[in-house]
């Protein structure tokens, strides 16, 4: 049985994958996603004159071009896993659940989901061999 964990929040995602319980490679996918707000504007020399605002509208536009390009690069990670577990803190592993079950490489792989929060590599890696031992 081939198995992969996934990590996953908007700064990085990290992966476990194995074969069997004692074989586990990990590694790290950084996101590069803007996660701050929107920036810019300027305003008029002349009191009460007109301003240059920024975008609402492009900021998210880019923001979400950004984020399905972090879930191809974690995609091209995972495939060929017969089960595969996404966890996190927030709704990015749902995203990306919902990301993977609409490809037609994923329609044969197993996919669970946990709520997890912050985790060392070596805790994320016990976690992933507790799941694969119980299923």
């Amino acid at each position: 049985m081939n198995y992969i964990g996934v990590w996953i929040d908007l700064r990085e995602a990290i992966i476990v994958k194995g074969k069997t319980l004692e074989e586990q490679t990990i590694s790290k996918i950084s996101s590069n996603i803007d996660v701050g707000n929107v920036k810019g504007g300027s305003g008029s020399s002349t009191p009460y004159g007109p301003q240059d605002a920024v975008s609402e509208r492009k900021f998210l536009e880019k923001k979400n071009h950004e984020l399905k390009d972090y879930y191809d690069r974690v995609a091209e990670q995972v495939v060929g896993a017969d089960v595969l577990l996404l966890s996190g803190p927030a709704e990015t592993k749902n995203k990306l659940s919902e990301d993977l079950q609409s490809r037609h490489e994923f329609r044969n792989t197993s996919i669970h989901q946990e709520t997890v929060d912050n985790m060392t590599d070596n805790q994320f890696k016990a976690l992933v061999r507790e799941f694969v031992s119980n299923n």
